[in-house]
């Protein structure tokens, strides 16, 4: 996996980057990208990584894949800031309406969830209805779903359950796009049946954290769903831990 350009964040994808140029698509947005839910900063992408994200998501227009998945080997890779990032772009650049949609029920006490009035544990459990999810964000036509607090037990059964998977395909009625932030695969199983429900995913490698032969595995893991592009984050904040098994659950 090689570097594109001399930015922090390169993708490499042979179904993405083609098309429109770069400097056709930037020209009009440049510095840091900032997410904000009514006063508040949600996520601030600098603008090195949202340079080369656009570059890279120069082609989006021609690709007919709505529905996409972001993932990594474990956490601290920066999944959510990229998947966010991505959304934001392509809601931004293209004037479409993109839902961020967080399926990642691991993610503890860093998820945000306190900022969202509703949330997809809210929903399946039956305290909202789905036209009640969808939060508008400081960036026009992007809007985001949080996944709120699931107990270990429940996780999986709502991973795999019908009311799950028929909520993604309403969503998809409902937003020209969708961006779904995925648990990380060496840390959940489910991750994979997640997945299932994209089209397709780009799995985010964070400095020095994860060994290709594990990002291998994981692609690997993951199939049939397709990996669309590997992001390589050189903004992620841990080395590369000793163990690499996965835990499942």
């Amino acid at each position: 996996m090689s570097r594109r350009s001399k930015n922090r964040t390169a993708m490499t994808d042979s179904t993405i980057g083609t098309g429109t140029s770069y400097e056709s698509i930037n020209a009009e947005h440049e510095g840091a990208l900032d997410i904000r839910l009514g006063k508040v900063l949600l996520s601030r992408t600098p603008e090195s990584i949202a340079r080369s994200l656009r570059y890279a998501l120069a082609g989006w227009s021609n690709n007919t894949r709505r529905i996409v998945g972001v993932t990594s080997a474990r956490h601290g890779e920066g999944t959510t800031l990229m998947s966010q990032s991505i959304a934001a772009i392509i809601a931004q650049d293209r004037q479409l309406a993109v839902c961020w949609l967080d399926l990642n029920w691991w993610k503890g006490e860093t998820s945000p969830d306190h900022l969202f009035a509703h949330t997809i544990a809210g929903y399946v459990s039956g305290t909202c209805e789905m036209n009640e999810l969808a939060e508008r964000t400081s960036v026009p036509g992007l809007s985001l779903i949080a996944a709120g607090h699931l107990p270990a037990s429940a996780r999986s059964t709502v991973a795999h359950s019908d009311q799950l998977a028929t909520l993604v395909h309403d969503l998809a009625t409902m937003f020209d796009h969708i961006v779904v932030d995925l648990p990380p695969v060496l840390t959940t199983a489910d991750s994979i049946t997640l997945g299932q429900l994209t089209e397709g995913y780009h799995f985010v490698v964070g400095r020095r954290m994860t060994p290709i032969k594990d990002v291998q595995a994981c692609v690997h893991d993951m199939e049939p769903t397709p990996c669309l592009g590997v992001i390589l984050n050189e903004s992620s904040r841990r080395s590369r831990p000793k163990s690499s098994r996965r835990r499942r659950g």
